[in-house]
């Protein structure tokens, strides 16, 4: 667990009980590499002691949902939209996603529309920055949907805004929904999703400006990033592959 994810006593017990574990385990798996940098650091382990396996995300049930119509109407206007979802907290960072969709809607001529989809108690103050900055009629909060898949499909781009994160799991179903991605470039996950800007945008994180600089770097360029392709290193029968490979070295030791 990244340092900066520890924002409870709940988190701080979570750590103190997983060192033990980590350190009596023949073998620890972490889901970023940034969380095996974690777990070496304050369990005192080696990099070999830790193998990363990302998550495993992309299913025929999730590009399945992606292929359906989505539900917002929006999507049936001739307007261009950017999709976030998550809980309405500050890891999210969805006020500084807000700010930044403020700053790209003063510099494009095109009708451009923000949805961010989820819900938590800083919904309101979402709502609150969009009427201080003079963009709540293009901004929707649609709180959880049955298919997230078709709403991401459809959009044009999508935004995560996060702080800090794990891993980033809805980067690479977003990915996977055929959708360009632009994201902070936080703990951890991200950047190695993106394989360091190579399949999106990385961006700074906690600050709107360059937030609002990549999307309009999206929206301006004709280039397409192969996000489909980079989502298939996440498919279920990748990850278990990387699995079965671990487990046989190990009990080979």
């Amino acid at each position: 667990m990244p340092t900066s994810d520890i924002t409870s006593i709940k988190d701080v017990l979570l750590l103190c009980f997983s060192i033990p574990i980590h350190r009596h385990a023949d073998h620890s798996i972490a889901v970023s590499e940034g969380v095996r940098k974690e777990i070496s650091r304050i369990a005192r382990l080696t990099s070999d002691d830790i193998s990363v396996v990302y998550n495993p995300i992309v299913t025929d049930r999730l590009k399945e949902s992606a292929a359906e119509p989505p539900d917002h109407p929006w999507f049936d206007e001739e307007v261009t939209t950017l999709v976030s979802t998550g809980r309405h907290v500050e890891q999210k960072g969805f006020d500084v996603l807000v700010r930044a969709f403020a700053i790209v809607r003063e510099q494009v001529d095109e009708d451009i529309r923000l949805l961010i989809f989820g819900d938590g108690p800083d919904t309101e103050q979402y709502r609150d920055i969009a009427e201080e900055c003079g963009i709540a009629e293009f901004v929707a909060f649609p709180g959880f949907v049955n298919n997230i898949f078709s709403e991401m499909a459809a959009a044009d781009i999508f935004v995560l805004s996060s702080r800090w994160e794990g891993f980033g799991n809805v980067v690479v179903e977003a990915m996977a929904c055929g959708t360009q991605i632009v994201s902070t470039d936080c703990q951890s996950g991200p950047a190695e999703i993106l394989a360091n800007g190579k399949y999106g945008t990385l961006t700074e994180v906690d600050n709107p400006q360059p937030l609002a600089e990549g999307i309009l770097s999206h929206l301006k360029q004709s280039h397409k990033y192969s996000v489909e392709e980079r989502a298939e290193k996440f498919t279920t029968s990748e990850i278990a592959r990387k699995y079965a490979e671990i487990f046989e070295a190990v009990s080979s030791i």
